[in-house]
């Protein structure tokens, strides 16, 4: 196997310097981080289309660049279906549960918990976000690593703690700023690993079209799996409904992408802006047009748009609206993302068709598949592998960096400030600084001791989403909870966490599973490794291999693309039974709630019944006083 050469190296530092730069920059630069507002908020200064692009990879991170193009060589296109639930899902974060957060306006998405239920629920749902982010930032540190072994030698010891390292360093120092600017320079650093893999495929066997008819004689072109059985992997039901739970719990409700979205401000109409604007927006607007327009126009009926917030500015209400256009924005970049690694899967088993590179011993796992491919086909230029490689410690960066930032926030804001109440001290603003920052550290050493038990979970893509379905999905349940009803209260909210919590843990982490059915040639002629005969490949047709998986018990065969939805399910209605149950035992009344707790149809609705109830109530009163 090829190895990296010095200009690959130099290629790798560069860019991790130029991040930890930007990180020193917005040190050192404007109000120098010396305000809560500017180091969680970036003084909701940011631009629309950085915010948009922070939104598309905070997510898509080292484990999509290699568990998604692994999930396609090995199991086929099916995945790809996922995309759909992603604009099926859009409309309702954009007007259904976005805007709530903006009319508190606080750091910490779990200041809802707090308003809405109190202080007990909001410290349950921010312990298991944390648990859940710790968990995911494990995995995409590792997978990082994963392909610097795979292609150099290093061990994963020393890239695990260079690369947190340096994330943690500029994701300390700049805040959030610096956390989207980078994410900027990071998504393009991902946009050409991916190319220069789908590139030098098609370089290879002759075109675009050809990487997809030899993918369809290898049986891996598949979008016809519409099984309602639960325990098959991927079909259209578990990829639409499993996928939209998904969306939902990652942009509705987390931390992250809130975080994120409170940072926007009214745009100035640059060239790029303008484009964005005028040409991306109603193109992906006209698509959910019906929808949009009805939910819009009850959501800016009657409610006030800022309620209370110390971290508000007068011009929130504009804000609101292009964060909305950040969203929308957001979901093609993401989806186009998304296909273009699933096509790379089909790139890469053009090379590997007739060798099965894990067969064969070479990498001992599929998620090292693309790197194996670089170093396979590029090797001979020097410097472009190691562009690659930057691309894919650029995709775990960003994530890390969010994280970092995230938690830091939601551990002082939940924890920290509060414990410090109850000893009537309050945490002066340089004071929260300081710990913001030493929290930063704390969080990404975190990050990298959790990384080492990356390898223990298995394929990197299943292993992330089983992570967002089995603790995001509760938590997501738990909004909705408070979001959608007015029967919902503490002891409920928290009584539906735990015991979807509990059970999507169960079923999520429990042994054994049955093995995964593939469809990798495992009698392929590694002889012929090198060949791209195009009509050599036209008579292989793979099947699954096939397993008696009877014996195993039926929870642990669940698809994982089930965890969050179920996990969702189960929290909201456990969560709303518990509360009428206590509310008729303990003889209590649904308390009188802020209605702009709740999603903008239900708020407006609330409206209207307050000032009819106001209004019948002056009358009495004027008709009491002239009699």
């Amino acid at each position: 196997m090829a190895n990296l050469v010095a200009a690959d190296y130099a290629v790798i530092v560069i860019t991790m310097i130029i991040s930890s730069g930007i990180g020193v920059y917005y040190w050192l630069s404007g109000g120098k981080q010396k305000s809560m507002e500017e180091y969680f908020m970036a003084d909701r200064s940011m631009q629309m289309l950085p915010v948009a692009i922070g939104l598309t990879v905070s997510y898509i991170s080292a484990v999509s660049l290699l568990g998604v193009s692994s999930e396609n060589y090995v199991y086929g296109t099916q995945y790809a279906v996922i995309n759909i639930s992603y604009g099926l899902a859009t409309p309702f974060v954009v007007y259904l549960y976005m805007p709530v957060f903006f009319k508190i306006g606080k750091a910490s998405a779990f200041e809802y918990l707090h308003k809405r239920f109190g202080k007990a629920a909001r410290m349950a749902g921010s312990f298991a976000f944390t648990l859940q982010l710790l968990l995911y930032s494990g995995v995409v540190l590792y997978a990082p690593a994963l392909a610097l072994e795979a292609t150099t030698g290093i061990s994963t010891t020393a890239s695990v703690i260079g690369i947190g390292l340096v994330c943690t360093f500029y994701s300390t120092i700049g805040g959030i700023k610096a956390v989207l600017i980078t994410d900027v320079f990071q998504s393009l650093l991902m946009l050409i690993a991916i190319i220069m893999v789908i590139i030098t495929a098609a370089m290879n066997v002759g075109g675009l079209d050809k990487i997809w008819e030899i993918a369809r004689q290898g049986s891996r072109i598949e979008f016809d799996s519409i099984s309602m059985d639960p325990t098959v992997r991927h079909t259209w039901w578990s990829l639409t409904f499993g996928g939209f739970f998904t969306y939902l719990s990652l942009y509705g409700t987390n931390q992250v992408q809130v975080q994120r979205m409170l940072t926007i401000k009214k745009p100035d109409y640059s060239y790029l802006n303008l484009i964005m604007f005028k040409y991306l927006q109603p193109t992906v607007l006209l698509i959910h047009f019906i929808v949009a327009k009805a939910l819009l126009k009850r959501a800016n009926r009657h409610a006030p748009i800022v309620e209370s917030a110390d971290l508000s500015s007068p011009g929130l209400e504009s804000n609101v609206k292009h964060a909305q256009s950040a969203i929308w924005i957001s979901w093609p970049l993401s989806s186009l993302m998304s296909l273009g690694l699933c096509f790379t899967g089909l790139a890469i088993y053009t090379r590997y068709r007739n060798c099965d590179p894990l067969e064969s011993g070479r990498i001992g796992s599929y998620d090292q598949l693309m790197p194996l491919y670089v170093m396979d086909m590029l090797s001979a230029y020097p410097g472009v592998p190691g562009l690659f490689i930057a691309g894919i410690f650029s995709a775990g960066l960003s994530t890390i960096s969010a994280t970092v930032n995230s938690l830091a926030a939601v551990i002082l804001e939940d924890f920290i400030k509060p414990i410090c109440r109850l000893w009537n001290k309050e945490v002066t603003a340089t004071g929260s600084i300081i710990i913001s920052k030493i929290l930063a550290v704390i969080v990404g050493i975190s990050c990298i001791g959790l990384a080492f038990m990356g390898h223990f979970l298995g394929g990197l893509l299943q292993a992330a989403l089983t992570i967002f379905g089995v603790v995001g999905g509760p938590v997501f349940g738990m909004f909705t909870l408070g979001m959608f009803t007015k029967l919902g209260n503490q002891r409920g909210a928290i009584v539906g966490l735990l015991t979807s919590l509990i059970f999507s843990l169960w079923i999520g982490f429990g042994q054994p599973k049955p093995p995964i059915p593939n469809k990798v040639d495992v009698t392929s002629n590694c002889s012929n490794a090198t060949h791209y005969d195009y009509e050599e490949s036209s008579n292989l047709h793979f099947e699954y291999q096939q397993s008696n998986n009877d014996s195993y018990f039926y929870l642990y065969r669940i698809s994982y693309m089930w965890y969050c939805p179920l996990g969702s399910v189960l929290s909201f209605g456990v969560g709303w039974i518990f509360s009428w149950i206590s509310n008729l035992i303990l003889n209590e009344e649904p308390q009188d709630i802020d209605p702009d707790l709740f999603t903008p149809i239900l708020a407006s609705k609330l409206h209207k019944e307050r000032l009819k109830n106001s209004n019948e109530y002056h009358s009495t009163v004027m008709l009491d006083t002239i009699s």
